[in-house]
């Protein structure tokens, strides 16, 4: 199944990058900024990744940002700028897409992308507790859809 998963989701079986890294190079971090579609359908695909093939290092990745939530310790600022660097992603992503006409006009990008951030982190949270009950790429997938719905102008 995880080499059904990698070869639909881009992935090779041997990628040890971090979701970070990927996210980074999927929003263009240093590029121009991928179209919003391509972007949504590239959350839903490393979902399925994820839950294939990443469910320890999601949950290590978890632990982590729970650990460090207070200022001063070990991580905590790693994390901030982490989801930061996220949201300015995003918020660059859903800027342009309004600019050009993909998304609707009066969206605020800077809320769309701490929605989006929310809804990533949140996600990977339930699935970690309870992967029996939730589906972690029907969830992304639905979440996506309902949010290019939202966009459409």
């Amino acid at each position: 199944m995880a080499d059904n998963v990698n070869a639909r989701s881009g992935h090779r079986p041997c990628d040890r990058s971090s979701w970070g890294t990927r996210c980074a190079r999927t929003l263009g971090a240093g590029r121009p900024v991928r179209k919003v579609d391509r972007t949504l359908d590239w959350f839903v695909r490393d979902a399925e990744y994820t839950a294939a093939t990443e469910g320890q290092l999601a949950a290590l990745h978890t632990t982590l940002t729970a650990e460090n939530l207070q200022p001063g310790s070990v991580l905590h600022t790693w994390f901030r700028d982490r989801g930061r660097a996220l949201r300015a992603h995003l918020s660059a992503l859903f800027t342009r897409a309004v600019a050009d006409g993909s998304a609707r006009p009066g969206l605020d990008p800077a809320i769309l992308a701490a929605e989006t951030a929310a809804f990533l982190e949140g996600a990977h949270l339930l699935w970690l507790l309870d992967p029996e009950q939730v589906d972690l790429t029907a969830l992304h997938r639905r979440c996506f859809e309902g949010l290019a719905a939202r966009l459409k102008p």
